[in-house]
């Protein structure tokens, strides 16, 4: 049976040898092939009709997600693509991961860290499109320092984790068994007023860089109690 001609019909002719490449072909298309062999009496009968499609590279993913986890050297990657390929995940150009799922965590990071993250999809076609997005690590917690200058006013003097200075603090003046005192502070030093003497508390910082820190500084104080004012008389001497 003869091949069907056309415009969407390419011939091939001069080819020495039992097999052959065709280049330049659309992806993702179905192909038919009929072989006919030529001597120089002339050209034999056409084979029996073989068909193969070619490969489609995937496409690109979407929807990327980058969050941190509860722990500051973990973000969570989540998207959304085809389920038939694999992934290359490249983190800040210097690292490559090859998944084969739609959600991964990356550890080992550093804290309060921004780091750029593409996803790209791979089949056997090779690589297709790409998503890129970037996402943060949570600070840790500062260090916290405190002191006394009277029996109802604390300091709280705090230092920023890894010298980052672009952080805001939340610390939570708690006294045992009753309702928090909670300030949110941007500065290092911090005065609370109006606490009671000779009554315990807790005193507990963070730090957020828009996600709080993965951890917490605490404490646990006593003010002491206050001095009560002294009277002193005068007697008249018995000499």
């Amino acid at each position: 049976k003869e091949p069907p001609s056309g415009n969407d019909t390419l011939k091939m002719s001069n080819i020495t040898g039992t097999s052959t490449t065709l280049s330049r072909l659309e992806q993702g298309t179905v192909y038919y092939i009929w072989v006919a062999a030529v001597s120089s009496y002339g050209q034999g009968p056409y084979s029996k009709r073989e068909s193969e499609t070619t490969f489609k590279a995937p496409e690109p993913p979407t929807d990327l997600l980058i969050y941190p986890s509860s722990d500051c050297d973990e973000l969570i990657i989540k998207w959304t693509g085809e389920q038939s390929v694999s992934y290359r995940v490249h983190i800040n150009d210097n690292k490559t991961l090859i998944v084969d799922k739609t959600e991964i965590s990356l550890n080992d990071l550093t804290a309060d860290t921004e780091y750029t993250v593409t996803v790209v999809a791979v089949n056997e076609l090779g690589e297709g499109g790409n998503v890129t997005g970037t996402g943060r690590t949570r600070p840790e917690a500062p260090s916290v320092s405190l002191s006394f200058p009277s029996s109802t006013k604390l300091h709280i003097m705090l230092t920023a984790p890894n010298g980052s200075y672009s952080l805001t603090y939340k610390c939570t003046v708690t006294e045992i068994d009753m309702p928090s005192n909670t300030v949110t502070v941007t500065e290092l030093k911090y005065p609370v007023d109006g606490l009671s003497p000779d009554v315990n508390y807790i005193v507990e910082c963070m730090s957020s860089n828009g996600e709080d820190s993965c951890d917490s500084s605490m404490d646990m104080i006593t003010l002491l109690p206050q001095v009560q004012g002294v009277n002193v008389t005068s007697g008249a001497s018995d000499g």
